[in-house]
């Protein structure tokens, strides 16, 4: 039992440094192709990439039940200081705190905080235009620090921008003025030009691919990494054990474990090798790809109020995808255990993610939550273990010295008398 367990412990390792080593390797790639830089002007989110530095503004707007639209225009800070947001539209109207509503189009500040009890430390002010709504043109942002309740300043605060599903920030820090005249826009923070809505359709539904694409791409590096480990790691060698050739799988043998040897497995020809490895690419292309789509279809307050249920949904379809895939094809490996161990590593990786991501960058969430799916699955390994059968000598010292000893058989007299068994 002992030996079992150390075995799929071998292998749990070797599917997590694996996965681990090919995560680096698509985040070089990414970074040198420029990849990621494609995810920047999303309209659509993707899964642990460029989503995550956007996750505090969109919690307080889903905690103020903010409405959202083709345009929007949001202002965060950290403090109970009132500040208020100013957007001018290509129309020329002024939309602020006294002129809620525009005129000619339908565009609102829909949420306004820290301009009367109670006041928050977490504020945030949202402005917005429905969709198809929104007027093609430049629109003008401005912040005014209205007043100023106790808290420090100046007042560092973001902008954050989203045109037709492209995001930008813009950071800034403002100081109450007493002379400033109400009503006036403010500071000047930046400007964008808004497309139409016309282009919506087509500009969604090429970001919508591309972002699925990029997952599918990188599952299935993740995959084929996973796959050719572990087949490395099963692959038969000869040794010489007490005296004796004996096969034994290289993984076992590479940490010392001999007892975990077998005769019926037969090396995997080149072509065979590499066959499961293209056709677990191709599951973790699969697996990247859905994923990323279940991703983009889970309700927006979910994603901002409890991130690590979303990522861990999707996560959790990607590793069982991946279990799917490999089990079955690598030898060893149940399909349904590396099915369900893909299931449950996806739903902790994605609360891993977070947690590394906010504490350290999110290059190191997103390898380390593969490192993770790939140890789960590479532990449901099931080796049947077989000891090697061993000589038993014995040695009588009280033999020794003695003459050699023959039995032969006489039959010059019976060996003994027959009797009838029971009474008599």
């Amino acid at each position: 039992m002992k030996t079992k367990i150390f075995t799929r412990l071998i292998f749990a390792l070797i599917g997590g440094a694996a996965c681990l080593l090919c995560a680096y390797f698509a985040e070089g790639l990414f970074s040198a192709s420029r990849l990621n830089k494609a995810l920047d002007d999303q309209r659509s989110r993707t899964l642990m990439h460029y989503f995550y530095h956007r996750e505090q503004t969109s919690g307080r707007l889903a905690l103020a039940k903010a409405k959202s639209g083709d345009v929007e225009i949001t202002l965060t800070w950290n403090n109970r200081n009132d500040l208020d947001l100013h957007c001018v539209d290509p129309n020329g109207e002024h939309i602020y705190y006294s002129a809620k509503r525009a005129t000619r189009t339908l565009g609102e500040l829909d949420v306004d905080r820290n301009m009367r009890e109670p006041y928050t430390s977490q504020p945030v002010e949202h402005i917005f235009w429905p969709s198809r709504d929104a007027p093609d043109g430049v629109y003008r942002v401005y912040v005014d620090e209205f007043l100023r309740h106790g808290d420090p300043d100046p007042t560092p605060f973001e902008v954050t921008t989203k045109e037709y599903g492209r995001v930008k920030r813009y950071p800034g820090v403002i100081q109450f003025d007493r002379h400033h005249t109400p009503g006036e826009p403010g500071q000047f923070v930046c400007e964008f030009y808004a497309s139409p809505s016309g282009d919506k359709s087509l500009f969604a539904a090429i970001g919508f691919l591309k972002s699925a694409l990029i997952m599918g791409l990188w599952g299935s590096m993740i995959a084929a990494g996973l796959s050719a480990a572990l087949l490395a790691g099963l692959s038969p060698i000869t040794i010489l054990h007490k005296k004796k050739k004996r096969t034994v799988l290289f993984a076992p043998k590479l940490f010392g474990l001999f007892l975990t040897y077998t005769e019926e497995f037969q090396p995997l020809k080149p072509s065979k090798f590499l066959a499961i490895v293209l056709d677990s690419a191709l599951w973790g292309l699969t697996a990247g790809f859905f994923g990323q789509i279940l991703y983009c279809k889970l309700p927006e307050n979910l994603l901002a109020l409890h991130p690590s249920y979303a990522h861990g949904i999707a996560l959790c379809l990607i590793g069982g995808t991946l279990g799917f895939g490999l089990g079955g094809r690598v030898p060893y490996l149940p399909r349904v255990w590396a099915s369900l161990a893909g299931m449950l590593a996806g739903l902790t990786a994605g609360r891993l993610f977070l947690a590394v991501y906010w504490s350290s960058s999110e290059m190191s969430g997103r390898v380390l939550a593969c490192a993770l799916i790939g140890a789960a699955i590479g532990a449901m390994i099931n080796l049947p273990i077989e000891e090697p059968e061993e000589e038993i000598e014995v040695e009588d010292r009280h033999a020794s010295g003695m003459g050699r000893l023959s039995l032969k058989g006489s039959r010059s007299r019976p060996a003994g008398t027959l009797r009838r068994s029971g009474r008599s």
